[in-house]
């Protein structure tokens, strides 16, 4: 979990796809959950956080979550056995 930074937007990408920033040497992807879930960007807040996940079945591959409200986090000890679908929003007509 990072703290929120400024993100590079990237062209033609969903709304839900907060953008990109470099982590340890890595450019990594962030997915706006709070757009993703309520069609509005997650707000900029002491509370708003990057939550770094490892991808299923990728080898180093991350991905950042962008959230807010994150004040304490939790290790369950078992990797995620769920695939990560393409967000969808019941108000948007097109997704891409």
């Amino acid at each position: 979990v990072v703290p929120y930074v400024e993100l590079r937007s990237m062209s033609g990408a969903p709304d839900w796809m907060a953008g990109v920033f470099a982590y340890r040497g890595q450019v990594l992807s962030v997915l706006d959950l709070v757009q993703a879930a309520t069609g509005s960007r997650c707000p900029v807040r002491w509370s708003s956080r990057i939550v770094i996940v490892r991808l299923p079945g990728a080898d180093q591959q991350l991905l950042g979550l962008l959230t807010e409200h994150v004040t304490t986090t939790q290790w369950s000890g078992e990797p995620l056995q769920q695939s990560i679908a393409e967000p969808t929003h019941p108000r948007r007509s097109h997704v891409p």
